[in-house]
């Protein structure tokens, strides 16, 4: 059985050059190739898990900042509701004392203007 002069060239290097290009050349190319394909997918993974943790930190903090600017207005309306519950029960009598106790920095304005209320 007679191998074809093609296929004897390319199974068989003769000389140097190509033994070199079989040899060393592919082998290193498949390996670096495979490495890489690797590396890749590796630092991808590790990647995408520091980003999804790095946005899930920034979403909590995000929802801390959006919780932490409405703990205030939360008081507030509580507070006026308490305030609410508390006028409709004791009446007008107990306006001066709301008034000195929701706006604490203007009490000594309430305190002169009590005439309004």
């Amino acid at each position: 059985m007679k191998v074809p002069s093609w296929r004897k060239e390319i199974l068989y290097p003769k000389s140097l050059q190509q033994r070199t290009i079989v040899f060393v050349l592919v082998p290193i190319f498949i390996f670096l190739t495979i490495a890489g394909v690797f590396g890749y997918r590796a630092v991808r993974n590790i990647l995408l898990e520091q980003w999804s943790e790095a946005a899930l930190a920034k979403l909590e903090k995000s929802a801390f900042d959006i919780d932490s600017q409405l703990q205030r207005p939360k008081q507030v309306l509580l507070l006026l509701e308490g305030i609410t519950e508390k006028v409709l029960i004791e009446g007008s009598s107990v306006r001066l004392e709301i008034c000195k106790r929701t706006f604490s920095s203007f009490s000594l304005l309430c305190s002169r203007f009590s005439f309004f209320f």
